[in-house]
């Protein structure tokens, strides 16, 4: 990890920087194995460490991105301790540095992913809270990432679209993007 920081000095120590990243890390993987986070407070305190660096470093790129990670696995354990609000914060604080850090247009297939990922999971916590306008405009957000992505199936994408017309009860338009997610 501290490669990527070879031109800046870090403040803290490696044991620091390796931790919080182990934190983020453990995360990740818990959720990757659908178990729970039961990492919260190491989470909490890597995502309060990435953002300072964040700020005391605003163009090293990897650091932007530790931070984007951490909001967004927090934003995760909110989800799954049904504290939606605080979820949607934090999909949001995620979104919000991606966008006020990088040139939309000259995002890696990583990051373009991971924003994809991000407007996914606000459809999801619109659409099982029965809200269906925001639900479908987060969607169509995620499908516009997911559609610069070589090699990705946007079926799911497609299919939660018309879903949420269905919620809507917007009947043909939900059947146009089954259709779409068919094909």
């Amino acid at each position: 990890l501290l490669s990527c920081h070879s031109e800046y000095e870090v403040r803290g120590t490696s044991s620091d920087i390796n931790a919080h990243y182990q934190a983020l890390l453990t995360s990740e993987t818990l959720y990757k194995t659908d178990n729970v986070q039961s990492n919260r407070t190491e989470l909490q305190a890597a995502i309060h460490y990435f953002d300072s660096l964040a700020v005391r470093y605003p163009d090293n790129d990897d650091i932007i991105m530790l931070s984007v990670r951490s909001h967004y696995m927090n934003g995760v354990g909110y989800y799954e301790n049904d504290s939606v609000v605080e979820a949607c914060q934090e999909y949001l604080n995620a979104l919000e540095i991606m966008e006020e850090h990088f040139d939309i247009d000259e995002l890696s297939e990583y990051e373009i992913k991971l924003m994809g990922l991000t407007y996914t999971r606000l459809g999801e916590l619109y659409f099982y809270n029965g809200t269906a306008q925001p639900a479908i405009e987060f969607y169509r957000y995620a499908l516009i990432y997911f559609s610069k992505l070589s090699n990705f199936n946007l079926s799911n994408t497609y299919r939660r679209i018309g879903c949420s017309y269905r919620l809507d009860n917007n009947n043909d338009t939900a059947l146009y993007y089954y259709r779409k997610a068919l094909s």
